[in-house]
């Protein structure tokens, strides 16, 4: 509901430019006032069940923290996009095709135009881009049950369809033991690009001096294929 109203509410949103940088500043007590009246009337009996303190703070979590001032925010785009990112992969139990991901992603955006658009970097760490034939079966049927899946290419030289499934870092294990157990049964191997993001959290917190190649090293094995190193259960 709160990234619903930057989405639709364009009057309390101006677009700002700093630098490279391109975003929305939001006038927050009028946000705020907009969202708890949404809020009331969804609710149907004029008791709003967002308080303004609550979406305030949703605001501010959703704003570049060096450009807050006392009446007024500017939203970082990045965040925001990982916020819907994570709200579409869980409206359904399905990967999502990327090219229908992407044009939704980009729909809910609180900014139009190129300026705006989420890059799909973002989702490193989030979920994983996956061809048809990667998928298991189940998730098939699955997807064939919903109508989510893609209609058969008759053309072989037409571009591969990828798909996102969702794996989120922040839901595996902190044990490094099933971190790696988990990874596996998602996929049975990884590059590196693929795994860092997940491997990342587990070098933080060690409080050793270890690098990513070097837990890596230690629960996962390094194979070449096609040039290219990839990691596997030990």
């Amino acid at each position: 509901g709160i990234v619903s109203v930057l989405a639709e509410c364009e009057e309390y949103a101006n677009t700002f430019a700093d630098g490279d940088k391109v975003g929305k500043a939001v006038a927050i007590a009028d946000f705020v006032q907009e969202v708890v009246r949404r809020s009331a009337e969804a609710e149907g009996d004029g008791t709003a069940c967002l308080g303004e303190v609550i979406v305030e703070h949703c605001l501010r979590c959703c704003a570049m923290p060096t450009t807050i001032t006392g009446s007024s925010v500017q939203l970082d785009l990045d965040k925001i996009a990982l916020i819907l990112a994570h709200h579409l992969f869980n409206q359904q139990t399905t990967p999502w095709m990327m090219e229908k991901f992407e044009a939704e992603w980009q729909r809910l955006m609180p900014c139009v135009g190129e300026s705006s658009k989420p890059s799909v970097d973002l989702l490193s760490g989030v979920s994983l881009k996956r061809t048809k034939e990667e998928l298991s079966p189940t998730v098939l049927r699955a997807m064939a049950e919903k109508g989510d899946d893609a209609p058969e290419d008759a053309d072989n030289d037409k571009e591969v369809i990828i798909y996102l499934t969702y794996l989120p870092e922040h839901r595996l294990s902190t044990s490094p033991e099933k971190r790696f157990d988990m990874l596996f049964k998602e996929k049975e191997s990884w590059t590196l690009d693929e795994i860092k993001p997940y491997v990342k959290r587990l070098v933080e917190e060690d409080g050793s001096t270890n690098t990513i190649e070097e837990v890596l090293l230690k629960h996962t094995l390094s194979t070449e294929e096609d040039g290219k190193k990839v990691y596997t259960k030990r």
